[in-house]
């Protein structure tokens, strides 16, 4: 039978020590799992991967570390578990690819990081939804390891990076802050808000109905529709080919037409912007 487990802490710092945990024993099978504010770091006994557990919730107030991060993935705390909730300023490393073929991932916060990285580092595979409201997270962004996500969305506050070997499927950045490294295949972004920097992407449509977005680089086919905001193409060097291009009059699209070939532009029923300029100033995301 399910049970509702907290985090206590009282004997040390190991998720596998029994009296660790409020029912004197570790967390079994489809047990629900809290850790609550003011509960110590978790540190030790991080392979949990064997036990298929049900939600895990880090409770809001929890300040601590949670895993480790160091050459070798190992010292995160491996987790396999229908459902993530992440409410806590805390530092933690995370490997998700332990678990069910679908994962669902909510942050709200996390810790604020020194500078260059994040308060929440994730990797794995499996995520159905990756849900990132506030904080500071990075997905794959250390050393080679990867991470697969279906359905990425970004609101609030956050600050997301994704690293190089990150897979995200859909991408929708409702406001907040995203950098996107990944050299792997993108099917859909939608951008709402907020500022997004694409340096390099494997193909993809991107529909833009607010906020700023730069693509740096790309390969593939990629259709840009820029219904509202400002789309940057003037930032990379490379000689590249847009596929489709369909500028709505909310929306801004600079172009450096000595780098960028547009095969197919669709013109609007009223006049829209489309122009060959930088902008001024400059844009930073960490």
């Amino acid at each position: 039978m399910a049970t509702d487990v907290t985090w206590l802490g009282t004997t040390d710092t190991k998720w596998s020590t029994v009296s660790n945990w409020s029912d004197g024993a570790v967390p079994a099978a489809s047990d629900n799992v809290s850790i609550p504010a003011g509960s110590p770091n978790i540190d030790g006994g991080l392979d949990q991967s064997a036990v298929a557990l049900g939600n895990v919730y880090v409770e809001k107030g929890y300040t601590g570390v949670i895993g480790d991060l160091s050459t070798d993935p190992s010292t995160c705390l491996k987790l396999n578990c229908d459902k993530l909730v992440i409410d806590g300023k805390c530092t933690a490393y995370l490997d998700l690819k332990h678990g069910p073929p679908e994962i669902d991932v909510t942050i709200t916060d996390s810790a604020f990081p020194q500078t260059g990285k994040y308060g929440i580092y994730l990797i794995g595979d499996g995520l159905s939804d990756l849900d990132i409201r506030g904080g500071y997270v990075g997905i794959a962004t250390f050393l080679e390891n990867t991470m697969a996500v279906a359905d990425l969305r970004i609101g609030g506050s956050a600050n997301v990076t994704s690293g190089r070997f990150s897979t995200i499927t859909n991408i929708s950045n409702r406001s907040g802050n995203y950098r996107h490294l990944s050299e792997n295949a993108t099917s859909t972004v939608g951008m709402d808000n907020g500022v997004a920097m694409f340096d390099y992407v494997n193909g993809g449509t991107f529909t833009q109905r607010g906020g700023m977005m730069l693509i740096n680089d790309w390969s593939g086919t990629v259709n840009l529709v820029v219904e509202g905001g400002i789309t940057d193409l003037t930032q990379g060097g490379t000689a590249r080919t847009l596929n489709a291009l369909t500028v709505d009059p909310g929306g801004q699209c600079w172009i450096d037409p000595s780098i960028v070939t547009v095969t197919t532009k669709n013109d609007p029923t009223v006049p829209a912007k489309i122009g060959v300029a930088r902008l001024s100033g400059a844009i930073t995301i960490r």
